[in-house]
């Protein structure tokens, strides 16, 4: 022992592992790499800057080389075009041509002849001085339209050839030539070892001579020299700069030399990156660009250059200039940077190397006594305690050691008892074992299905000994009878740590089978993951075999059945369907698949009851039939359609036991024609039922729109000045319409479903949010009957699944609400539960069950039919139209599912619905953000299911959870634990406020006051209803509370709060609440506007009132805003703004003289100037169809804004388009904390992400707000300035009669552009307004403009006219509205107090509520906050949103328990 550990010890010394080495080499890697970092920043700063500065020479040179080289040689073109029509050339030409047709000599002969030379004599003075004046003239030419050199001035050799000829055919003069002939431009032919020079390097320009006539009569020809202008590439470049410029050709051959090496052009091609990048780019997709950004790349001379190019354009010839630096020359200062670094570096690493060194030591030795102290503890020698005299963390180890010796002695006594005891368990262990051993069958097996364990009762059903199974795979007893999904479903169960329970087939060593009662249980490690699986068997052999000799039986029986005309059906004892044969089927109308075996009768019965005039009698009948086993029956059934059934049910026995039922159904109809007209007659009422529910789904606009116009105009009498009598009716009269409208769109939603024209949703949404949200607003009517609301979630691991929220929401409202408004004691569980479904979907599960009076058997089958409830009595006591039901059915059965019901009457119901939900991409899994595997919870509550639930969560989640039922048994489990050393503390427990004998408060307090459980925190669960105060649970010891029931967001936040016991929990004041946690999120999620101080914004815009709008939005967001009134305006703002350039564009689509899509197309190409080709342009249209969005990016537009222009919408684009504040401007505005809590994490991330999909916009034609005039949406529109608000209204009263006038002139000429174009302008304006109804007629003509429709546009035009008579009219009866009458002194706590309740208790009758009773609300405190939480309360009611008002009525109680104010606490205990 002791040389093992000497040698652990020689190990453990190995310097490279030491504590000293690891101190060393951190700190060299944390002083080393900010500053290796810095230096390298810098040097690639300074290497940038002297790229750029490479780039700027480059460019300077290459572009005064470039407009000299084109203006020398445009220069040289208007010298040949003057030249080709002087009348001396034409003259000459004409003569020569002429001479050689006359001569009748050949060519050569003829240009040697007198005649030749007495025509040229006079006339060539002009050609001669011209080539000795202008030193680039290499010679001239005259030819002829057949290609004869008729005239040279210097080359005597060239006169006599014609350019066709096969000697200069091929040469590029001869090609040049013919284009100019064919085509009568002057061209050029470009450089070529001149074929007429003697090889020199020219080239040749040559244009049309033309007669008086205006007809070509040959061509005058320059030979050019380049010598001279290409020389002056270099004239500008310093000694001794490696700076050079060179032209290649686009076959890549040079064109002009580089370094004045003439030997090299038309001879070396130029192949570098620079040149073929460029090839690729603009030769290729046959279109050039003129210039290009500096890069580096390997240069002519196989050095690295910084180069960059241009296009030289020479008539038709288009060449390169390159321009290229040395890199080594351009980037020699950073070098010397590189070298300083490096000497900066290198004495960093000697002086922090020194320093770590002396540091390291003075902590690493006293570790070395502790090591070394250690060693010898461990090796048995006598304990020696360690002297270490540093007053540090060190010192406190070497205490902790010597009080570890101390406690060593006594430990091992402990031990040695402890022993005694596990020996005790072991052999009581094996006692165990020995009884399971013999009652069942009993395996164990590896994570692979090995067998490991198997006892007797194993070997002996299975035929082979244990030492043969040993080591062994289950699958050598796989009988063949169950497929690959049977065993992958059940591996797949076990695996997850479930228990799986079955029968199984096996078959034994000798072949035979045996079929076992299968229980497999996982034996999980400390990792709570599977380590190996228990099989416990039971023998179920003779069962199976007694099952199969039935089956045989009722297979002789089928043959029976079906020989029959009697209708039979044969059930066991609890109603599921053994057999039936097909006259039942035919006689019933029931399809076959659901008579399947194992279905019960229920599911039948149902529809089969529906059929019979007295089907309530039917289904007792059939109850009595099943209770009395023994009775026989025979009777007669009659139908609806006139059918008459005889019925025979008679008790069916197996060995004298009963078995079941045999029932016997006969037709003994005689008139089959009554039948057949009653059946006809039924299908007829079908279809009339299904033709009204179309209807009334299609008249769903027209119906509302009258009552919309009552609402209206109600409202606008309610804003005229009133005596308080006419005011009061007019609040009523405007409640009942409300009301009213209310239950019509409830019908009509109904309507909508029944007709099949109930589109659902299909986005993604939170599931456990949205169930947490839809309890937290029932809560308040469940407490006020004093009911346990309890919400189980533990099912739901998903965070995001697809579907439609509302529905759904509304489904399980109806549910709930039904539930609490029909229990009056006890509870009301909802149970949700989410499990795969196929074709990768999910089975979302929700039960409601209460405790409350029930529901009598006979009344369940038409309890989800329209407008039914259980009785009469019913709909008196407790209100409702009896179609929530209908709507809960119809929306889960359209959902892929169904809702069903089961209820004991007097006892409680329980209803489940199940609908199929999509799998969405952005879910994770349910679980909290702090690790709870480690944490021990204490659940306190007085309620078994509450405790459950809670339980059965955070268990999920990992933590081990202990429950009590009562605040004394809370305290008796703390004490034993603390007897019990070995068992851990409990670290946060869950305490309910309203439990009997002891409260949670008083719980708590007991808790804090003793010593031993002194560190526990403690989470208070109390009512929503109860107004508590904060501040009393903060004094009691609490760390947080927050109200019933329990949500998984509630559960989440408390436990990252209090678990975690960070600056969140220090923070809470004073203590965590529901309001705290939900104001600590809300906080997380708020963006503020980050875009620039100087951000400015160019508007265009055609149309006053958009841009008053729009303006007036902008300037609220203090931004600084442009107006252009066309796209032509907009260029020429957008161009000439630079000193102020743009940030952000708004550009409207469609205006007069250029539009919004061809302004962008001007802008991405560069004619609003180069700098803002990339500007961010964002489409505004009141347009919302489909291919507008794909118009809008076609176009070159970065994003997408639908008209009428919401502010929210418009901040939420201008947040993500404008540049983001900078650093500095932070700094003028911020303090300093708030500038570091402003800048990101990292300075060099870069936002690369794709800008996000343009959207169209949510409301379609179809689908606008018909009510004539939307103020509500003007006043929001105008941000609620007055100035604004009633700016627009002026501007529309002065702009829209013209504009009206102006569509009727262009509808009666039949003008379609026009029509589209203004009908497109008078609906943006009404969107923007608030004329729904106008906007919608408008809408309608410009989509029928698109398709050419006149018949609809002449239609329309009347609607329009009409809808713009009503907007206009109820536009100028406008007036401000009264501010509503407030009270002048505050109410009294004890008023408000009394007022809440009063309205909670109403709500929760669903009572009739009349704002005015309570309109001392108005005037509660002087706290903004407070207030405006009772003035939306008071809207809701006054709106009759009556659900919204219990959510506010639940936040106001919460705010008030979590408010610290004396005002909130008089409220709360008034």
């Amino acid at each position: 022992m002791e040389d093992e550990l000497k040698s652990r010890s020689r190990k453990e010394a190995n310097k490279f592992k030491s504590l000293s080495f690891n101190l060393t080499l951190w700190f060299l890697l944390l002083s080393l790499l900010p500053l290796i970092i810095v230096a390298w920043f810098s040097y690639q700063q300074a290497e940038q800057s002297l790229v750029d500065a490479a780039e700027e020479e480059l460019t300077q040179s290459s572009l005064l080389s470039v407009q000299s080289i084109e203006n020398w040689f445009n220069y040289r073109m208007v010298d040949l075009n003057v030249k080709a029509e002087s009348i001396n050339a034409r003259l000459m030409l004409d003569s020569l041509a002429k001479g050689k047709v006359q001569s009748r000599k050949t060519l050569q002969d003829y240009v040697s002849s007198y005649d030749w030379a007495k025509r040229v004599d006079g006339l060539q003075n002009d050609l001669i001085v011209l080539s000795r004046q202008y030193d680039y003239i290499n010679d001239i030419f005259l030819i002829d339209s057949e290609g004869d050199i008729l005239y040279s001035v210097i080359s005597s050799d060239a006169k006599g050839k014609n350019v066709f000829s096969s000697e200069l055919v091929d040469s590029k003069f001869s090609q040049s030539l013919k284009v100019t002939m064919d085509t009568g431009l002057a061209r050029f032919s470009g450089l070529e070892h001149s074929p007429l020079s003697q090889g020199k390097i020219t080239g040749f320009i040559s244009a049309l001579v033309l007669d008086e006539f205006g007809s070509p009569i040959g061509t005058y020809v320059i030979e050019l020299r380049f010598e001279k202008i290409f020389n002056m590439l270099h004239s500008t470049i310093s000694e001794p700069s490696s700076l050079t410029h060179y032209i290649i050709g686009k076959d890549g051959f040079l064109r002009a030399p580089i370094k004045e090496n003439w030997e090299e052009v038309l001879k070396r091609q130029i192949q570098t990156k620079a040149f073929v990048d460029w090839q690729e780019k603009n030769f290729n997709v046959g279109k050039t660009t003129e210039n290009s950004i500096a890069h580096e790349y390997i240069g002519p001379a196989n050095e690295e250059v910084i180069g960059l190019n241009h296009v030289v354009k020479l008539a038709n010839v288009e060449w390169l200039l390159i321009s290229e630096i040395n890199t080594e020359e351009a980037l020699s200062a950073s070098e010397w940077l590189k070298k300083v670094m490096f000497i900066l570096v290198l004495l960093t690493v000697l002086g922090v190397l020194f320093a770590s060194v002396i540091i390291a030591r003075k902590i690493t030795r006293p570790v070395i006594k502790l090591a070394d102290a250690s060693r010898k503890v461990a090796a048995g020698e006598e304990l020696t305690r360690v002297e270490v005299k540093e007053d540090n963390e060190i010192g406190l180890l070497a205490n902790a050691f010597n009080q570890m010796l101390d406690a060593k002695a006594r430990d091992e006594e402990a031990l040695r008892a402890a022993n005694s005891q596990v020996m005790e368990a072991l052999g009581s262990l094996e006692e165990q074992k020995f009884a399971l051993d013999q009652h069942a069958i009993v395996a164990l097996t590896d994570l692979k299905g090995t067998i490991t364990y198997a006892n007797d009762k194993f070997a002996e059903i299975s035929g082979y000994s244990i030492k043969e199974l040993m080591g062994k795979n289950h699958r050598i007893l796989n009988s063949g009878y169950h497929s690959s999904d049977f065993f992958t479903q059940m591996y797949r169960s076990i695996s997850k740590g479930n228990v799986w329970h079955g029968e199984i087939c096996n078959r034994n060593k000798q072949g035979g089978i045996y079929w076992v009662d299968t229980t497999i249980i996982a034996l999980k490690d400390a990792r709570n993951l599977p380590k190996s699986y228990i099989a416990i068997r039971a023998d179920i052999t003779e069962r199976k075999r007694q099952e199969l000799e039935v089956k045989e039986a009722l297979t002789l029986m089928n043959a029976t059945l079906e020989s029959t005309d009697n209708g039979i059906l044969v059930t066991s004892c609890e109603g599921e369907i053994l057999r039936t044969n097909s006259q039942f089927s035919n006689l019933w109308g029931v399809t076959k698949e659901l008579l399947n075996k194992g279905v019960n009768d229920r599911v039948i019965l149902k529809q089969v009851q529906r059929q019979l005039k007295e089907p309530i009698a039917f289904i007792q009948r059939v109850n009595v039939l099943y209770k009395e086993q023994a009775l026989e029956a025979f009777d007669i059934l009659e139908f609806l359609d006139g059918r008459v059934f005889e019925r025979t049910s008679s008790p069916m026995k197996i060995d004298g036991e009963y078995f079941g039922r045999v029932w016997s159904f006969r037709d003994v109809t005689e008139q089959t024609e009554t039948q057949s007209a009653l059946l006809r007659a039924k299908e007829e009422a079908e279809l009339a039922t299904k033709v009204k529910s179309e209807f009334l789904a299609s008249m769903s606009h027209e119906i509302r729109t009258p009552m919309n116009g009552v609402i209206g105009m109600l409202g606008l009498l309610s804003n005229s000045k009133l005596t308080e009598y006419q005011n009061r009716r007019v609040n009523i009269a405007q409640s009942s319409a409300q009301s009213l409208l209310s239950l019509i769109n409830d019908i009509l939603d109904y309507t909508k479903i029944d007709a099949g024209k109930l589109e659902l949703e299909e986005i993604d949404f939170n599931l456990r949010g949205m169930l947490g949200e839809f309890a937290e607003g029932i809560a308040h009517q469940a407490q006020n009957n004093k009911l346990e609301l309890i919400l189980d979630l533990k099912g739901v691991e998903e965070s995001m699944v697809k579907g439609d929220p509302g529905r759904l929401r509304q489904a399980l409202t109806n549910l709930t609400g039904n539930a609490i408004k029909f229990t009056k004691q006890g509870e009301v569980v909802v149970r949700a539960k989410l499990t795969p479904a196929e074709q990768g979907k999910w089975l979302f599960t929700c039960s409601v069950t209460d405790t409350g009076i029930g529901i009598p058997s006979g009344k369940i089958d038409g309890l989800f039919h329209s407008f039914s409830q259980v009785d009469a009595s019913t709909t008196r006591k407790y209100g409702g139209t009896g179609l929530g039901l209908a709507i809960v059915k119809r929306v889960s059965q359209l959902m892929g599912g169904d809702v069903t019901v089961s209820s004991v009457e007097g006892v409680g119901s329980c209803f489940e619905i199940k609908v199929i939900l999509g799998k969405s991409e952005r879910s994770t899994l349910v679980v909290p953000k702090v690790d709870i595997h480690e944490l021990n919870l204490l659940v306190v509550d007085d309620n078994a299911t509450n405790r459950e639930v809670i339980r059965e969560q955070l268990e999920l989640w990992g933590a081990t959870v202990v429950e009590a039922r009562s605040g004394q048994q809370a305290l008796d489990i703390c004490a034993q634990r603390y007897l019990e050393p070995e068992t851990p503390a409990f670290d946060v427990a869950f305490l309910d406020m309203q439990m009997a004998e002891m409260d949670g408060a008083e719980l708590g307090q007991k808790l804090r006051s003793d010593p031993r459980t002194g560190a526990i925190k403690l989470v208070m669960m109390t009512s929503m209803s109860q107004m508590g105060d904060a501040s009393f649970f903060a004094k009691l010891g609490f760390s947080a509370y927050f109200p019933k029931p329990t949500t998984t967001s509630d559960l989440f936040d408390a436990l990252n709060v209090v678990a975690e016991g960070g600056e969140a929990l220090s923070n809470a004041n004073p203590l965590v609440t529901h309001h705290y946690l939900e104001a600590l999120n809300l906080d997380r999620n708020l963006s503020e506007p980050n875009w620039s101080l100087n951000a400015r914004i160019l508007l265009v815009e055609d149309n006053y009132v958009n841009q008053l709008v729009a303006v007036g939005i902008l300037e609220d967001f203090n931004l600084d805003v442009v107006v252009a009134e066309n796209g032509i305006q907009a260029l020429s703002k957008i161009k000439n703004a630079v000193r102020s350039p743009f940030d952000l564009v708004l550009m409207d689509c469609l205006m007069p003289e250029m539009d919004g899509y061809q302004a962008t197309r001007e802008i991405r190409a560069g004619h609003g100037g180069d700098i803002n080709k990339e500007i961010t342009i964002i489409a505004m249209t009141a347009n919302a169809m489909m291919g507008d969005r794909e118009k809008c990016i076609d176009a070159g537009m970065d994003d997408y804004l639908p008209k009428p222009i919401d502010p929210d919408k418009l901040r939420d684009k201008l947040m993500k388009w404008l540049p983001k504040e900078k650093v500095e401007e932070l700094v003028e505005t911020k303090t300093g904390e708030e500038v570091l809590e402003a800048l990101p994490e990292n300075e060099s991330t870069v936002n690369t992400a794709e800008p996000e999909c343009l959207s169209i916009a949510e409301t379609k034609p179809n689908e606008v707000d018909l009510s004539v005039w939307d103020k509500d949406a003007l006043l929001k529109r105008s941000m609620g300035k007055d100035s604004l608000f009633n700016a627009i209204i002026s501007l529309f009263l002065q702009d829209m009669p013209k504009r009206i006038e102006d569509l009727s002139e262009a509808v009666e000429n039949k003008e379609i552009d026009k029509i589209r174009h203004i009908s497109h302008t008078i609906k943006g304006v009404a969107a923007n307004l608030g004329g729904g109804r106008l906007q919608a007629n408008s809408a309608t003509i410009e989509e029928a403009a698109k398709h050419n429709d006149f018949d609809t546009i002449e239609e329309e035009i009347l609607q329009l006219q009409h809808s713009y008579d009503e907007l206009i009219q109820v536009v100028k009866s406008h007036s401000v509205p009264l501010e509503p009458e407030v009270p002048a002194d505050c109410a009294s706590d004890q008023l408000i107090s009394k007022s809440l309740a009063d309205i909670s208790e109403k709500l929760g009758e669903g009572s009739y509520i009349d704002v005015d009773e309570y309109v001392h609300l108005k005037k509660v405190t002087d706290e903004p906050e407070l207030q405006a939480r009772f003035d939306s309360l008071l809207q809701h009611l006054a709106d009759f949103e009556h659900e919204e008002a219990v959510s506010c009525i639940s936040e106001l109680s919460i705010y008030l328990v979590d408010t610290d104010s004396i005002q909130a606490k008089g409220i709360v205990n008034g």
